[in-house]
């Protein structure tokens, strides 16, 4: 029996397992998947970062944010889309930029959006992360 080999590029991102398949197969295997190519930030240094450990830090813990989608416009620029609640004032943005040069370094640029709603994918998803940088650099 012959079956086709089909490469479909799902742009998710995964750890190697050193382990071997008690199959026997030699094949490499994968450890874990760490998120969507899409859902990874990089830095102006090269460094990646993935969104969804960006989210334990910026998600609810930013005072005065009731919502932030961060949005990588170029490899040293970064939209913030923030919908504000009454409280956001200044220690809110000196928390935004520790937490932006903490995670991205001295060169990263940011910006503010203010938003009412951030909107869900076409999916219903919302995207908390999303790097409009081309692949080939991440």
């Amino acid at each position: 029996m012959l079956m086709p080999f089909i490469r479909y590029r799902l742009e998710d991102l995964g750890t190697p397992s050193s382990a071997k398949c008690s199959c026997g197969r030699t094949q490499p295997l994968i450890n874990k998947i760490e998120g969507r190519v899409a859902d990874f930030l990089i830095t102006p240094e090269g460094n990646l970062v993935s969104g969804i450990s960006l989210t334990d830090h910026f998600a609810g813990h930013i005072p005065g944010v009731a919502q932030i989608q961060i949005v990588q416009e170029q490899v040293d620029l970064l939209t913030l889309h923030i919908v504000k609640e009454d409280i956001f004032g200044t220690h809110s943005q000196e928390k935004i930029a520790h937490l932006v040069k903490e995670f991205f370094g001295e060169k990263m640029r940011y910006r503010f959006v203010f938003m009412n709603k951030i909107p869900q994918e076409a999916s219903g998803k919302y995207r908390f992360s999303i790097c409009k940088v081309p692949h080939e650099l991440l």
